[in-house]
């Protein structure tokens, strides 16, 4: 993976952005906000998300926009100190500057500054992050805005979880802080848990599970109860 500082402008009327981004593998189609194609930007502004960038996209076509690195760096938190340095106040106030907050601190879009909170459905745990901006990078995506669940269903957005609790045959409790943390977890498909939750039968392995009056024999589950 490479970082760099970038400068994207608009062909059309002169105005540019400057970022940084993360990539593996050069033809990504990055130029700036999450927007990688005019798909991108179409749907980014469907779903609300504020940015000049985005609005100027949709505007004058993605192809009317050229992008041009201005370094290459070893790490991000390098990336982010020269964009700090290029990207501050004063620059913000040129009417040419699409950049709408200070450079340094990672991501440009208001929406992506507010605290998130992920379930981690492999380790059934919750991980916190300072801005959805820290969040997308730690997890490797390019923006999760109007998403809740992500790499193939491994992290949901907190707020949007489905915990569930089990019993195993002595009545003791097994929560879960989302229902995909069974599929990882225990090795269950979404649609046999699904049906344990509604007190069908679901055939497992050897065992079945049938309401709270049976249990599969491998995991010692039975049951469910929704909190």
């Amino acid at each position: 993976m490479r970082h760099y500082l970038y400068k994207t402008t608009c062909q059309a009327n002169g105005k540019y952005y400057i970022g940084v981004h993360s990539e593996k593998r050069p033809t990504d189609g990055y130029i700036g906000c999450g927007i990688v194609s005019m798909g991108t930007a179409i749907s980014l502004k469907k779903r609300g998300v504020k940015s000049a960038l985005i609005d100027s996209v949709v505007k004058y076509g993605y192809s009317s926009f050229k992008k041009e690195i201005i370094g290459f760096f070893d790490n991000k938190g390098d990336a982010y100190k020269a964009e700090a340095d290029i990207v501050n106040e004063d620059l913000l106030r040129n009417k040419m500057c699409l950049n709408v907050r200070i450079g340094g601190i990672g991501g440009v879009v208001p929406s992506t500054t507010k605290p998130v909170s992920l379930v981690d459905c492999k380790q059934n745990k919750i991980i916190s992050f300072k801005s959805q901006s820290e969040c997308q990078a730690f997890i490797g995506v390019l923006n999760m805005s109007g998403k809740s669940r992500l790499c193939k269903y491994r992290y949901v957005l907190a707020e949007k979880a489905e915990p569930i609790r089990l019993f195993d045959r002595n009545g003791e409790s097994v929560e879960f802080l989302d229902i995909f943390s069974c599929r990882f977890i225990l090795g269950l498909s979404i649609d046999k848990v699904r049906r344990m939750l509604s007190n069908k039968m679901v055939s497992v392995g050897k065992g079945r599970v049938v309401g709270g009056d049976r249990y599969w024999s491998n995991v010692n589950l039975i049951s469910k109860s929704r909190y």
